[in-house]
C-alpha cells in the first residue's frame, strides 16, 4: 500500500466536519505510537486537546517517534449522540485511515492501540458504535490496549496511569459475540 501524502501532515480533514488523521511528532528515533480512538475532537494541525496531550504524554514514556490519532468515526463531535445525528458519522475515510495507520505502524515498527472505550449516548448511539467497532475488529488489525474496561472496550487513555504500556489485544471476533459490522465505506 502507497501511504497517502496527508499522512506527512500534522492533521488531514477532507472536509470541515471530518477530520481522519492527526499526527505529532516527537523525534527522530523510536517508533510511531498509533491510537485508534471514538471519533475526532477539535484538535488540529495546531492545536492540542487533552486526548491529544495525554497521548502525546504515552508517546513520550515509551520512546516514541509519532503519535497518531485516527478514529472508528471522522465526523467531529464532543458528544457521541451529536455525533450519531450526523449525516455521514463514519465519514467515507474512515476505514482507509484505519489501514493506512496499521501500515504507517508496521512499517516503521509501531504499535496500533485501539482506545475508543465504552460507547456512550443514547440506545441508538450505542448501537452504531458498537456496530462500528465490530466492523474495525474485522479488519484483522494487529491491535493493542493500554487497559480494559469491565465491560471488554480498550480504555480511552486520557484518565489511564501514565506508566502504562501497550499490549496485544486478543479480542474475540465480533460474530462471536453476536455483533452485526456495518459495512464499511471506501475511500473516495
Amino acid at each position: 500500500m502507497q501511504l497517502p501524502a496527508w499522512t506527512e501532515d500534522g492533521a488531514y480533514f477532507p472536509d470541515p466536519q471530518h477530520r481522519v488523521w492527526l499526527r505529532r511528532r516527537l523525534g527522530m528515533f523510536g517508533a510511531p505510537l498509533v491510537f485508534v480512538l471514538y471519533n475526532p475532537s477539535k484538535a488540529g494541525v495546531e492545536n492540542n486537546d487533552a486526548t491529544a496531550r495525554r497521548g502525546i504524554g504515552f508517546g513520550n514514556a515509551v520512546g516514541a517517534s509519532d503519535v497518531v490519532f485516527v478514529n472508528a468515526f471522522t465526523g467531529i463531535a464532543t458528544d457521541p449522540d451529536d455525533l450519531a445525528a450526523m449525516d455521514d458519522p463514519v465519514g467515507a475515510y474512515a476505514d482507509h485511515a484505519l489501514l493506512v495507520a496499521a501500515e504507517f505502524c508496521l512499517r516503521r515498527g509501531g504499535t496500533l492501540v485501539a482506545a475508543w472505550g465504552t460507547p456512550k449516548g443514547k440506545a441508538s448511539t450505542r448501537i452504531l458504535a458498537e456496530r462500528r467497532f465490530a466492523h474495525i475488529l474485522s479488519l484483522g488489525l494487529p491491535l493493542h490496549v493500554l487497559r480494559l474496561t469491565a465491560s471488554g472496550y480498550p480504555e480511552h487513555p486520557l484518565r489511564l496511569p501514565a506508566d502504562l504500556t501497550p499490549v496485544p489485544w486478543a479480542f474475540a471476533p465480533a460474530a462471536e459475540v453476536g455483533i452485526t459490522p456495518l459495512p464499511g465505506p471506501s475511500p473516495r
